[in-house]
């Protein structure tokens, strides 16, 4: 009971933590990419060839996956927890500023060709000035947790779970890296994995994504899509691919774009050509995405023009901290499986344009 109390109180605080940022357009105006200049610029040294970063829901740092557990970085003060006695950590993300939930890797084993789950459940940790706390167990089973205001979803296989406060869980939807809208209720997923071997789906099929705009709303259905991303004015944001990812090979290679679905009585537009791994702003109606020549793109989704700004060469996988000041990505290395360098950009707006009526 005193675990389940301790993550219940943590999960009703995430609801008031995990409000959605101020935005510029709450103040009617609107920042475009021409308004954003770079203040200054720091390096980030994990030690995983796939650290899987993600912001703090406030704040400057930067939660990792480590070699041995997780890590939490900020300039000048990297901290690196062993993890190894509460076992294999996959993907993990901030419950509140000082709270953080992991789940096991996506298979630990194999049975006859078939999948076999990992048996272990999702663990959260405290993380204070001392260190970070023993794990406490939460959930049955759960693969990329992500918060949806006071709940986690997770994956199990091909279903997705949904877990309440008290760590209880029932099926709530079929597929894969389910994308909950922060401080809203839709829900948004694809109907088949691409950064895991697919084991559930027809593989020469590309995926779908499927958004779930409220219950009891029409969902609309994205053909050939993957990665939704919601976007700060209640859009989502996705990558089309041309065809299905092609074995042994990036799963984008195949040809990809960016669309944008404003809500469920739009069609996807086109946001831009050859690019893929879209994260929206959540502040703005900006966003960061992979674009050619190994580069990292800005777009103002909601013009017509939709013209990419190139932002910085070398890099890949960008995201936006909670302030929508901050953007993070990958520097992209010719050796396979070194350990990933991260860097950080400070941004501002030096002008602020009126958002047209």
């Amino acid at each position: 009971m005193r675990i389940y109390a301790c993550i219940v109180c943590c999960l009703l605080l995430s609801v008031s933590c995990g409000s959605r940022s101020k935005s510029s357009l709450d103040d009617g105006q609107q920042v475009r990419v021409a308004d954003l200049i770079r203040v200054r610029s720091w390096t980030l040294q994990t030690d995983d060839p796939n650290p899987q970063p993600q912001w703090a829901p406030s704040g400057l740092r930067i939660l990792v996956r480590s070699g041995a557990g997780l890590g939490v970085l900020q300039e000048g003060q990297p901290r690196f927890y062993d993890l190894t006695k509460t076992g294999r950590i996959g993907w993990a993300t901030w419950i509140t500023p000082s709270r953080i939930i992991a789940g096991p890797p996506r298979l630990m084993e194999m049975d006859e060709e078939r999948p076999v789950e990992p048996s272990m459940g999702m663990t959260v940790f405290e993380i204070n000035r001392q260190g970070i706390s023993h794990g406490e167990d939460f959930g049955n089973g759960g693969y990329r947790p992500r918060l949806w205001n006071d709940q986690i979803v997770a994956n199990v296989g091909e279903v997705v779970w949904l877990y309440n406060s008290s760590g209880t869980g029932e099926e709530y939807d079929f597929g894969f890296e389910a994308e909950p809208q922060k401080g809203g209720p839709g829900f948004a997923l694809q109907t088949a994995p691409i950064h895991d071997t697919n084991y559930w789906t027809d593989q020469s099929k590309p995926s779908d994504v499927i958004i779930r705009w409220k219950e009891g709303a029409q969902s609309t259905i994205v053909r050939h899509a993957v990665q939704p991303r919601w976007t700060v004015d209640g859009g989502v944001v996705v990558t089309s691919l041309h065809h299905a990812p092609i074995s042994g090979q990036p799963w984008h290679m195949g040809g990809s774009d960016i669309l944008y679905v404003a809500n469920a009585d739009t069609e996807p537009q086109l946001v831009m050509e050859k690019g893929w791994a879209a994260v929206a702003s959540p502040t703005d109606k900006i966003i960061a995405c992979n674009g050619p020549e190994s580069s990292i793109y800005l777009v103002d989704y909601s013009d017509k023009q939709h013209q990419p700004v190139l932002f910085e060469k070398g890099y890949r996988n960008p995201i936006w901290s909670s302030d929508g000041r901050h953007l993070c990505a990958e520097k992209i290395s010719d050796r396979s499986g070194d350990p990933v360098v991260l860097r950080v950009w400070s941004l501002k707006a030096r002008t602020v344009s009126t958002v047209e009526q």
